[in-house]
């Protein structure tokens, strides 16, 4: 099929080509079981059962939230972002660039995103699913270098009880510098401010207590 389709996605620009194929993936039903996933690949990790080691990683569905269709092309696992606090419009286009020789693209979207409690909205909307569905959460563009722990928190403390892993995204996004030093004490911090912001406020599923806290580092 995709080879079939490849050439007219082609004659679009990339970004229009990308949001095109997110609008039809929307039809897709989540399925039972991850399709053609090998019983021996199954592992738990942290608590939590990943069909198989395959997954897709944040950058792809930057909040549209597509997880039945993910599921049903074959990942495992699901990384939606990167996520900020405030909905955030990203760089100005073009900012997606096919290199066709090499089969690869160049990304400066920007963490183009509709906000944490937008994509929150949506993550409760999903059906049962076969795997994890994790977030990856981000600052927001205009938030100066010495708040950007706010936007983290902020951002974590929305999404988190909707997913099974949120981990902090310490990626510039092509916007600005970054907003956290990687320096022990400080990746440390951000890592132990995110857990805290899980605690039970009395919503329901309370998951703090087996709940992982990840760090990418990009």
């Amino acid at each position: 099929m995709y080879l079939l389709v490849r050439p007219l996605l082609f004659l679009l620009q990339p970004e229009i080509a990308h949001g095109l194929a997110g609008a039809l993936l929307r039809a897709a039903r989540a399925p039972r079981s991850v399709p053609g996933a090998d019983p021996a690949l199954r592992q738990t990790l942290w608590g939590i059962a990943f069909p198989t080691p395959l997954g897709l990683a944040a950058g792809m569905d930057k909040g549209e939230v597509l997880a039945p269709a993910w599921f049903r092309l074959g990942f495992g696992w699901v990384e939606i972002g990167t996520i900020t606090p405030r909905p955030q419009r990203g760089n100005e286009r073009p900012r997606l660039f096919r290199l066709v020789p090499q089969r690869a693209i160049i990304n400066r979207m920007g963490f183009n995103n509709a906000g944490a409690g937008a994509v929150a909205s949506r993550l409760r909307r999903l059906p049962p699913l076969p795997g994890p569905v994790c977030v990856n959460v981000g600052r927001n563009k205009e938030t100066p270098n010495e708040r950007a722990a706010e936007d983290y928190i902020a951002a974590f403390r929305t999404l988190a009880l909707r997913t099974r892993s949120s981990p902090p995204s310490t990626s510039r996004a092509r916007t600005r510098p970054v907003c956290v030093r990687c320096s022990p004490i400080s990746v440390t911090s951000l890592v132990k401010w995110c857990g805290r912001a899980t605690r039970c406020r009395g919503e329901s599923p309370c998951w703090s207590s087996s709940r992982p806290t990840s760090l990418m580092i990009a």
